[in-house]
């Protein structure tokens, strides 16, 4: 195989397993810090907010029971320290179903809803057979402004029947500004038509591991993964993920491609279409809490 075109530098460490990869993406770019009594839940906030925690994870290693985890972790999220206000929106990955079965009722009660979430392998050989989407990289402000077009759709589309602001839109697409220059980064792409941008697709390359799917090597995670609605049900999905796959063989000869999906979507449907099977769940809750 030939020798990828990003140096080892550029790449986050291999998984042991396929939660890693949700860890090292939320955090990159991030402050984090743990739970005083128990190590198994980080929580992560924003580096122009550190105090103020929009993420939490919980590891398979919990210790804490149930209840008094959920407690801990509402009480970390809630708390807000003086200055600017933060999106209010909360977010808690855990990685043991078995866990989340225990956190429920409590983040339930204050407005966390679930959604189960599957972890998705696929081959990148086998993925980027077909007709592919060309993507562009995005080098400028004005290959950034594309991009903002596509994540203005998808951040309503999440936030709804919240108005999404202004504030809210810039305030991510800086914050993935500074992720992509970041080291690992995560590179992300544009996909455009006829009338502009459709679609947007991004990736982190992590180092070589067995998800037991094709042969050994190295692991892109991807990121970002949104197509516009005007060319939903287009085939435009498939697409993506087949120009991504090329794009991951030709940068950093990953073998393998990874996909945390929430279980129940259409996008699960398109992952399993292109080729990708399920091999390992985890659980989101997310919500506001104030």
């Amino acid at each position: 195989m030939a020798a990828s075109a990003l140096p080892p530098s550029r790449f986050f460490p291999a998984p042991s397993v396929p939660f890693d990869t949700e860890v090292a993406l939320i955090t990159a770019g991030n402050v984090s810090f743990g739970e005083p009594i128990d190590p198994a839940i980080l929580f992560v906030a924003a580096e122009d907010a550190p105090r103020d925690p929009r993420y939490a994870i919980v590891r398979s290693t919990l210790r804490l029971g149930g209840r008094d985890a959920a407690r801990r972790i509402i009480a970390h999220l809630a708390w807000k320290s003086p200055g600017p206000a933060v999106p209010t929106q909360r977010m808690v990955v855990v990685e043991s179903v078995t866990h989340a079965d225990e956190l429920a009722p409590l983040f339930e009660s204050v407005g966390l809803r679930r959604l189960p979430l599957t972890m998705f392998a696929a081959s990148t050989h086998h993925v980027s057979r077909g007709d592919k989407l060309a993507l562009e990289p995005l080098f400028g402000d004005d290959a950034w402004r594309e991009w903002t077009t596509i994540e203005r759709e998808i951040l309503a589309e999440a936030l709804a029947p919240v108005p999404l602001t202004e504030a809210q839109l810039d305030r991510s697409v800086q914050f993935k500004r500074r992720q992509q220059r970041e080291t690992p980064p995560v590179r992300r792409f544009v996909a455009k038509g006829a009338d502009g941008p459709i679609a947007m697709i991004g990736y982190a390359p992590f180092g070589d591991c067995d998800l037991g799917i094709e042969a050994p090597g190295g692991v892109v995670r991807l990121r970002d993964v949104a197509v516009s609605s005007r060319v939903r049900r287009q085939g435009v999905g498939l697409q993506l993920l087949r120009a991504l796959a090329a794009r991951a063989i030709e940068e950093c000869n990953a073998t393998q491609m990874l996909i945390c999906g929430q279980s129940e979507s259409p996008a699960a449907g398109l992952y399993l279409r292109a080729g990708a099977r399920a091999i390992g769940a985890c659980t989101m809750f997310v919500g506001n809490l104030g």
